[in-house]
């Protein structure tokens, strides 16, 4: 593991995961484990703490764009979805080790704005986040992307319903939180070359697949890769994963 962290130590790691939840123990629904318990996830930052450097988005963007260099080990933290359980039980964590994450939202089920508790609810694990909240959390130095429309596999639709589910989705994200420019993610992860296209001709600066892998500089802007998080990830299922040495 030293070896391939050591090889990879100028790579950027961007790490996916879906939601944190307080339960004790795992929702039965939750077949795939994608809410990760939190003390889970709590581990996880310590891990990354530890060992690697976790920065924003955006400094991997400038690095490409020469305007920084990264530091060793970096790595990147993203959530997809926009479930609420981020607002009420990911972010206060993330914040008390100061990292940053970049949150991929499905804009129609981004809910109309409503007050509700920050103190989380277990209906959050399946409720969504509103533009309220997402315009709080920008405050907080929290990201926002898209992750289209409705969340349909893009490869599987016509095109002209791609080119809604990547144009309204932008439109109506950086409407709601005045944001400009933003990155877009693939739900489940699947593109071609013609849909990454359409993501650039539309002015998104970069896209991600769930393609396992690091980045660099020159990793493709719109093929760019992610490592799944889950519950099932103990410390070291969770440290081969960021190693880059299991899928």
């Amino acid at each position: 593991m030293r070896l391939a962290a050591w090889l990879n130590r100028r790579n950027v790691v961007v790490l996916c995961f879906h939601g944190v939840t307080k339960r004790s123990e795992r929702h039965p629904e939750d077949r795939f484990g994608l809410q990760v318990r939190e003390d889970r996830f709590l581990r996880h930052l310590e891990y990354l703490q530890r060992h690697y450097r976790v920065i924003s988005f955006r400094d991997y963007l400038r690095a490409r764009e020469g305007k920084s260099q990264l530091p060793d080990y970096s790595a990147v933290i993203t959530f997809d979805d926009g479930h609420r359980n981020f607002y009420t039980a990911a972010a206060p964590l993330l914040e008390n080790h100061g990292m940053p994450a970049l949150m991929f939202l499905i804009s129609n089920r981004v809910i109309a704005n409503a007050s509700k508790s920050s103190t989380w609810h277990e209906t959050d694990d399946q409720d969504y986040l509103s533009w309220n909240e997402v315009r709080e959390l920008r405050t907080r130095g929290f990201e926002f992307g898209s992750h289209t429309c409705s969340h349909q596999r893009l490869p599987q639709i016509s095109p002209q319903e791609v080119e809604r589910e990547l144009a309204d989705s932008k439109s109506t994200i950086e409407q709601h939180t005045t944001a400009e420019g933003l990155s877009l993610a693939y739900p489940y992860g699947m593109a071609t070359d013609e849909i990454a296209g359409r993501a650039a001709a539309l002015g998104y600066w970069c896209a991600f697949t769930t393609d396992t892998g690091f980045n660099n500089k020159t990793t493709p802007l719109f093929k760019l890769h992610r490592t799944l998080i889950g519950d099932n990830d103990d410390i070291p299922a969770f440290a081969a994963r960021v190693a880059g040495l299991t899928r």
